[in-house]
């Protein structure tokens, strides 16, 4: 998604190199399935969101977390929203 072509852009590769790489390697899944994906599989590394250990009184700060990410609002309070078993559910 958009988080992975910052990166690689960011690295120095120019726009047709990572749309070539990216094309290659794509999944079957529209890519905003991939990001939620992608940010979900942050989101439990960080313990942000549905698998955060406290009380979700601030999701800002885990918003801002997945925004630094490369994220998108969008995708971003998705993932902050989301109950842990239907998360859980779509990293299987």
């Amino acid at each position: 998604g958009r988080a992975i072509q910052a990166k690689l852009s960011a690295k120095g590769l120019k726009r047709e190199q990572i749309e070539e790489a990216l094309a290659e390697h794509a999944d079957d899944r529209p890519s905003s399935e991939v990001d939620l994906i992608a940010a979900l599989r942050l989101a439990r590394r960080k313990k942000l969101g549905p698998f955060s250990t406290k009380d979700p009184v601030t999701p800002d700060k885990d918003l801002a977390t997945l925004a630094r990410a490369g994220f998108g609002y969008d995708i971003a309070s998705r993932v902050i929203r989301m109950d842990k078993e239907p998360a859980e559910e779509l990293l299987l």
